[in-house]
């Protein structure tokens, strides 16, 4: 088992055996294991007695691999990442930009594997330093669970900003609030009073570039 849980959790389903006889001790021990593997996932197990005789030897050994696995990659991750605030998902986006009110937002919605994410935050980046130099400015990054922990922390170390790593239910959720986002990468763009919407067209960098610039312009001036 080790620590791959996940290449399990199809030989684990209840109906793959038995025929979804779930008065079956073996299905019993695979349901009480799916029961813990969120708590090893995220790397709060705290493993009993009981449950390792509910589980079984085998199983309660990996769950306690996986757990140890996800404390690790805690550890990476709070070195470079932000803590996701701890409120329901449909919360997590004004949770995430609330405490930049009054500054402008741009959060990328992100992963690792995809390629017109990485090349875009490639380009952009040197804006970051020059015409886009400026503390009104809030750079978030957001990607989900399936960047994997050690690839994205790599990444992330070069990419100035914040930077959130999310569960997919989390990231669903956010995309959820806009219905015309079609794939990633997708930009939300948060003004000063908050207000949220989908920019899509900052793909094209040079339209981002523009309307961020015009942005400031129009906030200096007010000042």
């Amino acid at each position: 088992m080790g620590v791959n849980l996940e290449g399990y959790k199809m030989a684990l389903e209840p109906d793959w055996l038995f025929d979804n006889d779930t008065t079956h001790p073996r299905i019993q021990k695979i349901n009480r294991a799916l029961a813990l593997l969120p708590d090893a996932e995220s790397g709060r197990l705290n493993i009993t007695e009981k449950d390792r005789a509910e589980v079984g030897e085998m199983w309660a050994q990996g769950l306690i691999n996986r757990n140890e696995k996800s404390k690790r990659d805690n550890l990476k991750l709070a070195q470079y990442a932000q803590p996701v605030p701890d409120v329901p998902a449909e919360d997590l986006l004004k949770a995430i930009t609330a405490p930049h009110k009054g500054k402008i937002v741009v959060i990328d919605l992100w992963n690792t594997w995809c390629r017109p994410c990485l090349y875009l935050i490639s380009e952009n980046e040197p804006y970051k330093s020059k015409e886009l130099a400026s503390d009104e400015i809030v750079w978030i990054y957001i990607a989900d669970q399936t960047s994997p922990v050690e690839q994205y922390v790599e990444k992330i170390k070069g990419i100035r900003g914040l930077h959130y790593r999310l569960t997919e239910k989390q990231m669903g959720q956010i995309k959820s609030q806009f219905p015309e986002i079609d794939g990633i990468p997708s930009y939300i763009l948060v003004d000063r009073d908050g207000s949220a919407n989908l920019r899509n067209d900052f793909r094209d960098h040079s339209i981002l570039l523009s309307t961020l610039k015009e942005k400031l312009k129009f906030l200096f001036q007010a000042r």
